[in-house]
């Protein structure tokens, strides 16, 4: 008749031998006391090389072993759960020195006469790779999108610029007119030198903020003031004759920090503010208002119109699950601009305000501080 060690050992190998991941089974000084099939193969070790062998020096990176170590002695002194019972995604080492990115779930056995640690864990290399694939995608899409809606504002930008640039054409004539005085004014030339100065810093900054919009880069997540962000964004969103006309009110409270992308959100809002600015091109009464505050764990921000309200395009652009609405040009823009925010895990929705127009709100979560 066999004895419970051994019924216990024979349920051990049943589930080893019908696992559809690779099982390691650990005992509670960290050796290894079982090692199905699947870990031979996805780790490049045998089950005679790996058992009895530490598990942590086994797969585990070198950097994450002492973390390892530590939440071991946690449990087995004080009882402290830690992952068991949880999955989730972490690194393990291979027997070529390679690291694979795995899904790891640990139980907790006491049922064959001593606690064992079952580790179910499953590559997912492949998956990883998919995402990356999926996230180069969507940033290739967020920046031909930033470009695409730079590209429709080159001629407004041409014109903007060339303001600044005749002006510097003007002032350097003048000067050129009284240098061939004989007894030049050296204040009046000093004036017109310095008016030439400060278009040319103007030009600058038309430029520089153009080219922060489109040139390709990798995302990054930096703290900065939200205000500063949204007044410079509504500065190029309002280039060009369209924007003149429109009253423009910017209240943010102070202090309001995020930690996003910060291209990423000019980009959205240059989207918001122009689509305002189209949308209110045959009302008499041209009004934008962006308005920036503190809501809870949140940075939250109001662009609000007067036109002619959402299309039923723009409002499945913001919906639909696929992010591609019918083909109009608003609806693309917010299609990237949802994109964008939720990436960025934050949220992007319409409302349609009592006193007509729009208002398109995006929620983000505020900086800690």
């Amino acid at each position: 008749m066999p004895t419970s060690s051994e019924t216990g050992g024979q349920l051990l190998a049943a589930v080893l031998d019908t696992a559809l991941d690779a099982v390691v089974v650990m005992r509670s000084d960290g050796t290894i006391a079982a090692w199905n099939q699947i870990a031979q193969r996805m780790f490049g070790w045998s089950a005679a090389e790996a058992m009895g062998q530490d598990l942590g020096d086994l797969i585990i990176p070198e950097r994450l072993r002492a973390a390892h170590k530590a939440g071991l002695d946690r449990f087995l002194r004080a009882g402290e759960v830690g992952i068991l019972g949880r999955q989730i995604e972490t690194v393990a080492l291979k027997k070529d020195g390679s690291e694979m990115p795995v899904e790891l779930a640990v139980m907790l056995t006491g049922r064959f006469q001593e606690i064992l640690f079952l580790g179910f864990i499953r590559d997912i290399s492949a998956r990883k790779a998919d995402e990356q694939k999926i996230a180069e995608l969507q940033a290739d899409l967020i920046h031909m999108s930033r470009v695409s809606a730079m590209g429709a504002m080159a001629s407004t930008v041409a014109h903007e610029l060339n303001q600044p640039l005749a002006a510097i054409s003007n002032y350097l004539a003048a000067c050129e007119m009284a240098l061939k005085s004989e007894t030049p004014d050296i204040a009046k030339l000093a004036e017109l030198v310095g008016s030439a100065r400060q278009n040319t810093t103007r030009a600058g900054q038309i430029v520089r903020r153009l080219r922060n919009m489109t040139v390709k880069s990798k995302s990054v997540r930096e703290r900065f003031d939200v205000g500063e962000a949204i007044e410079e964004a509504a500065n190029i969103a309002l280039i060009g004759p369209e924007g003149r006309d429109v009253r423009r009110a910017v209240r943010c409270e102070p202090g309001l920090f995020v930690q996003v992308d910060r291209v990423q959100l000019q980009q959205v809002l240059i989207n918001l503010v122009r689509n305002a600015v189209e949308a209110m091109q045959g009302s008499e009464r041209k009004q934008l208002s962006i308005a920036a505050y503190r809501t809870n764990e949140e940075v939250r921000i109001d662009v609000r119109d007067t036109g002619s309200g959402l299309s039923a395009e723009m409002r499945e652009a913001l919906i639909t699950p696929s992010g591609i609405p019918k083909q109009e040009k608003m609806g693309i823009g917010l299609s990237v601009s949802r994109m964008i925010i939720e990436a960025q895990h934050g949220r992007l929705w319409a409302e349609d305000p009592a006193e007509g127009g729009a208002c398109l709100s995006i929620a983000i979560p505020a900086a800690k501080d």
